[in-house]
């Protein structure tokens, strides 16, 4: 409503058009809530990165590295209700060492 009011300030005729425009595209983008799915995909980022750190100093073995793997993919794909909003992808298989 406030972009309207603003229009209304604007000299022209094409002044209210384009508020109109601005308030949708306002709405599309708070509607989408691109902070919400960032936020997720940087709490996936933080777990994998201190797995990966973990697993450099040799504390983590390559198996718990593709749990926190999987537990990070889900975190990113989780939607408000908890559930997955796209299926994840299981981490691949790894074969074993040789001479293991």
């Amino acid at each position: 409503m406030s972009t309207l009011a603003a229009a209304g300030e604007v000299s022209g005729k094409s002044a209210p058009v384009f508020s109109v425009i601005a308030a949708i595209c306002f709405g599309i983008i708070g509607f989408a809530n691109p902070q919400k799915q960032s936020s997720r995909n940087e709490g996936g980022y933080l777990l994998l990165e201190y797995a990966l750190l973990k697993y450099d100093a040799s504390i983590l073995s390559i198996e718990e590295l593709f749990e926190v793997y999987g537990r990070a993919e889900a975190a990113v794909h989780e939607d408000v209700t908890g559930t997955r909003s796209t299926p994840v992808v299981p981490p691949p298989t790894v074969a074993p060492k040789p001479g293991s």
